[in-house]
C-alpha cells in the first residue's frame, strides 16, 4: 500500500501569478481614482468660487504627489485662503473645502469597488 499524495500546484502557481498582477492593476486604478478626485475638486472648486475678476478661479489647480498617490488642490491665487476662511472684516466663502468633500464620496466608492474588480478578472 502507497501513500504517495499527489498534488497538483497548478493552481496555486496561477493564484500566486493572479495576485502579483492585482497588485499592479490596483495601484493603477487607483492611481486612476486618485487623479479623478484631484480634478473633480479643481472642478469644483472653480463653479462655486466667488468671481471679481476670474484671477482666483484660474489659479485653482492641482499637484500630484510622485506616485501619483497623493495630490494638493487650491489656488496659487495669494488671498485664496482669505476667502475660503474669511477675515475678521470678511465673511469665508467656502469653494475648495466643499469641492473635496463632494470629490471624497465618489472616490471611497471607487476604492470600495476596486478589490472587487481586481479579483473579477
Amino acid at each position: 500500500m502507497s501513500d504517495d499524495l499527489d498534488i497538483d500546484f497548478s493552481e496555486i502557481a496561477r493564484l500566486e501569478v493572479a495576485f502579483d498582477n492585482a497588485t499592479e492593476r490596483v495601484e493603477s486604478m487607483t492611481r486612476a481614482a486618485v487623479k479623478k478626485t484631484g480634478f473633480d475638486t479643481v472642478a469644483g472648486a472653480q463653479n462655486l468660487v466667488p468671481v471679481d475678476t476670474g484671477n482666483l478661479k484660474s489659479s485653482i489647480g492641482v499637484d500630484f504627489d510622485a506616485d501619483e498617490l497623493g495630490f494638493v488642490a487650491g489656488p496659487t491665487a495669494h488671498y485664496g485662503g482669505y476667502v475660503e476662511l474669511g477675515t475678521s472684516r470678511m465673511a469665508p466663502k467656502p469653494y475648495l473645502g466643499p469641492a473635496f468633500e463632494a470629490a471624497v464620496e465618489p472616490f471611497v466608492k471607487a476604492i470600495e469597488s476596486i478589490g472587487g474588480r481586481v479579483l473579477e478578472e
